[in-house]
């Protein structure tokens, strides 16, 4: 009796055992999904699904085959995976896009290989997809000679006409063009409008006026500068007078006057006790506003 009862656990033992580790197997194959197995031509693509039941772990990425030719009639194009909880357990989905790039003649037998790969948690640990046969079949019937064969003519590319788009283009530029020319036409016309000695004529005369103290004087000359320099276009100098006579030529009849002008601007600006300019070089400076006054306006 107890010689049987034991020999009962036994084989309960070795049954759950053998349950078991065929669950541990199934679980670390992934089945495909396809169904069709027949009518497969050179350029099909093969979604495949492989679903694995992995306990918690997952898969390496890094030890998937990479994208590209598997073997001489099989690429992988992309794969990708993802996980979907389960109330058993969460289930990993392995897709694979297969394409077949071999041509054949006849139709032929063809077997996707078995995909093995490693385990996150555990990288001695392995999982393997299961090989699947399908058949090919020829794009053109295996009956037909290569002589009996005839190519269509290339379709080509058809020509677009980039006649609008030019022409848009060319408006487009040209806008922008008109656009840029009218600005500057209209910064010309401003410049030539703005005339610096008639602007500020009535203030320097004012500065200029006898009896005004030395600080007023200071600044009426200030403004002789400033309207000098915009006249020139930069800086004005003493030594820079000749070339700004080349460049205005109005102004030639002022030459002695602006001559004048300068000595007189040196010593009240860097003298270190200057003394006050006389009334009659107030009348210099005033008739100097009167020679730029007219040369300014017949120069415009």
């Amino acid at each position: 009796m107890r010689l049987g009862l034991t020999l009962f656990l036994l084989l309960a033992q070795l049954v759950l055992a053998a349950c078991t580790g065929r669950g541990d197997e199934a679980s670390r194959h992934g089945k495909p999904s396809v169904t069709r197995d027949y009518g497969y031509v050179i350029g099909d693509v093969l979604p495949m699904d492989y679903r694995f039941e992995l306990k918690g772990d997952e898969i390496d990425p890094s030890s998937l085959p990479p994208v590209g030719p598997l073997n001489d009639w099989l690429l992988i194009r992309a794969y990708h995976i993802e996980t979907h909880p389960h109330r058993e357990g969460d289930e990993t989905r392995l897709h694979v896009d297969y394409q077949i790039f071999k041509g054949i003649k006849a139709p032929e037998l063809l077997t996707i290989p078995s995909l093995s790969f490693r385990l996150r948690a555990h990288p001695e640990s392995t999982v393997s997809t299961d090989p699947w046969t399908l058949t090919q079949v020829p794009v053109i019937p295996p009956d037909l000679t290569n002589e009996d064969i005839e190519p269509h003519e290339g379709l080509g590319v058809g020509l677009i006409d980039i006649r609008p788009a030019s022409q848009r283009l060319a408006y487009w530029f040209s806008g922008a063009l008109l656009i840029i020319l009218l600005m500057l036409f209209r910064k010309h016309l401003q410049q030539r409008r703005y005339r610096p000695f008639q602007s500020s004529q009535a203030k320097i005369r004012a500065a200029f006026r006898e009896g005004s103290d030395p600080q007023t004087i200071m600044e009426g000359m200030r403004m002789m500068h400033r309207a000098l320099d915009h006249t020139f276009g930069q800086t004005l100098f003493r030594s820079d007078i000749p070339a700004f006579l080349t460049a205005n030529p109005g102004y030639e009849s002022a030459k002695a006057p602006l001559q004048d002008f300068f000595i007189l601007s040196g010593r009240l600006f860097f003298e270190s006790d200057p003394m006050s300019p006389e009334p009659q070089d107030l009348a210099q400076m005033i008739s100097l506003l009167g020679h730029c006054v007219r040369a300014e306006r017949e120069q415009l």
